[in-house]
């Protein structure tokens, strides 16, 4: 992740064969919702990336929603390299 020096969001970037959409549908299921990155690269890179929007939701629904994001990338984890 990056540390935000403005705006409303952070970056996060995942391992190299995490698929940010393709995990998206799982993430929702956990309660937490992103903005996939890939479409801010113009080389067709960034699937592995995520943005998180951290201006509107409370410092307790970011703490849930982090706890809620991390069981997504766990359960993604497993089923895709078996951790």
């Amino acid at each position: 992740w990056s540390k935000p020096t403005g705006g409303m969001f952070l970056w996060l970037t995942l391992p190299e064969f995490a698929d940010a959409k393709e995990m998206l549908v799982r993430a929702a299921e956990n309660n937490v919702i992103y903005v996939t990155g890939r479409p801010f690269h113009c080389d067709g890179r960034g699937q592995n990336t995520l943005l998180l929007n951290y201006s509107f939701p409370t410092i307790l629904q970011i703490r849930e929603g982090i706890q809620s994001l991390s069981q997504t990338v766990r359960e993604f984890c497993e089923v895709k390299v078996k951790c």
